[in-house]
Parts: structure tokens; sequence; C-alpha cells
């Protein structure tokens, strides 16, 4: 059964950071940066821009592509919000917050805890929510705030991520847009290496005037998610393609999660795909964590690039370590 992809839309920092002008910044040699990782700048926040303010630009970019606007939205549309970051407060749920900023005044909220892979059960529960009737209309829209959470003197993170955000509207009706069919979804955490990537809460203790909870910069260890993701990934991929009944051969585009482009490069590679079919906007962008599919669709579908019928897969993998996949025929 067919769902419509009826718009898409994106949102990034305002602010360019250049990677040669960072590298000479840190005493190292200008190409240092893009050498390592192949990412020349990223978008990061300017004065006054918010993970929030990107996420309901997006929502907002995404709805006007879908012939609607949030203020029209009721009960029968359901958000799913998948982010990561600090949050403005800590209750209500952020999803809550994200629809009261894009003046959203009733509908179907879910708020997800995520990193990168996330967006994955995200879309693959907007698109049962849909065909089991349980909705007209789905957005799943996501960002991240890692840019701000990183020890800016950590040569392992620095110069890597982006501030965005992305949102994609799903409807009920396959004739509303493009039409979308769900050929094969599979997703997995392997929770025993959680410890790759962590952002701890080192203490929590009363105030005055409440909580102060101190916590230490987000660190991520890339080799070993790179090393446990060359072995769970092509798993991954296989079991998708399986249930949609393709090959490799058959896949006409991979929309990916881009931590950097070397990273893409090698992912790609042992899944048996050639980076021709890989969009690559994270070289400019920077890192968009759970964002980034979302990001490299819209951005596909703002230039044309998706011919009917196009098979896409799409592919995200990250900390927890977590990884998942889907394929869709567009």
């Amino acid at each position: 059964m067919a769902v419509g992809l009826a718009g898409t839309g994106y949102a990034l920092g305002s602010q360019v950071v250049n990677n040669t002008e960072l590298a000479v910044s840190h005493g190292l040699e200008p190409n240092w940066f893009v050498r390592r990782t192949g990412t020349r700048q990223q978008r990061v926040y300017a004065d006054g821009e918010t993970l929030f303010s990107l996420a309901a630009e997006a929502v907002g970019k995404a709805c006007a592509d879908a012939g609607t606007s949030p203020q029209e939205i009721g009960s029968e549309t359901m958000l799913i919000f998948v982010q990561c970051g600090i949050p403005g407060h800590l209750l209500p749920s952020q999803a809550v917050l994200l629809a009261e900023r894009c003046e959203i005044s009733c509908a179907k909220l879910m708020s997800v805890d995520g990193s990168c892979t996330e967006v994955i059960p995200a879309l693959e529960t907007a698109v049962t929510m849909l065909e089991a009737g349980r909705c007209e209309r789905a957005i799943v829209v996501a960002g991240q705030d890692v840019v701000n959470l990183t020890d800016p003197q950590d040569l392992s993170l620095a110069g890597i991520f982006g501030a965005g955000a992305a949102a994609v509207v799903l409807a009920r009706d396959a004739t509303c847009g493009t039409p979308l069919e769900l050929r094969g979804s599979h997703w997995q955490s392997h929770p025993q290496d959680w410890a790759m990537g962590t952002m701890p809460v080192h203490d929590s203790r009363p105030s005055e005037t409440g909580f102060d909870v101190r916590t230490g910069f987000y660190t991520m260890d890339g080799f070993a998610l790179l090393r446990t993701g060359q072995h769970v990934i092509p798993q991954v991929v296989t079991t998708v393609l399986d249930q949609a009944g393709w090959t490799v051969d058959d896949v006409d585009v991979v929309f990916a999660h881009q931590p950097n482009t070397r990273t893409l490069q090698l992912v790609m590679k042992v899944c048996g795909f050639g980076m021709d079919i890989a969009p690559n906007p994270c070289a400019d962008i920077g890192n968009l964590g759970p964002a980034n599919i979302l990001a490299t669709w819209a951005k596909a579908r703002e230039e044309s690039t998706l011919p009917p019928s196009t098979r896409a897969l799409l592919l995200s993998y990250g900390i927890g370590f977590s990884c998942g996949a889907m394929a869709v025929t567009l």
C-alpha cells in the first residue's frame, strides 16, 4: 500500500565555518580537516537561531510544499519530532514545544529522544499509522544541537557537525504529492556498545531556584563506531533489500547518514554501492545528525533529481550502536 509524499523542507544555520580557516586557528595545516574528513565547511547557528527555530522553519517549508500550513493542522495529523541536544524545557515534551513554535493548535504529537538512527523508526511509525488509518497526515521532523555540545578543542569532532533540521510530510492519500511505497524496513540497536558516544550527566543537585545539572561534553569514539558499523550496516542493508526483493544494483539512490564524506565513502563501499548514487551535501553543511537523511532527500526533490518510480534506500547509523534502513519507491 502506498502513501503520499506530500512535501519536504529543510533549514540550515546561517553562519558558515570554513574548515581551512578552522584548521589554521588550531595551528594545523590548512587542509588538515578537509583531508581527514572531506568536510569543507559547516553551517552553524547565527545569533538568534536555535534547534527549535530551524525545526519550525523546516516544518513550515514542508507544509508549504504539501499545500498546507501548520496553522491549518488539526487532530488528523501526527507530528513526530526526532531531536538530540539540551532541551530548553525538560517538560513538556519537545514535540509539544515545537508544535507551539509552529503555531499548531491541535495534533497528535510524539517526541523521540534520538541521535542519528531514530529517524528510521520514526518514518516507519508514520507510514504504519497512515496505512492503518490512524491519521490522515504525518510529519516527521528531525534536528540536532550537537554543534554546541562538543569541546571546541576536541579535534576528533571539530569541523564535523552542522546546525540544521529537516521535515517530511506524508499523507494517507497516495495521490497527495508523489506515491511512496514502503518496500522494506529494519532497524536495531546494540546496547553493549552504548559507550561509543555519550554525553554524561555528572550530577544534579537542588538549588534555591530549582536544580543545577552539570554535564560533560559530547564525546564519540568514531573509529570504534566505524569498526562496528562495517559489520552491522551491511547486514541491515541486506535484510531490507531482501524484504524489497531488490539487489544492490536495483537501488537508484541512497539517502544516507553522513558523519563526514570519508565515513560515507567507506559505508557505501562495504555495502556494495557506488558513491555516484549517494548525494553528499554534508561536505558543505556538516553532519546534521538525524536530519541528514531528510535534508538530503529534500534537497534532491528541490533539485528535481528523482524521476518517477525511483528506488531509494534510506540508511542511518550511529551511537547506540544503532542502525536502520528503509527501501521505498518514489
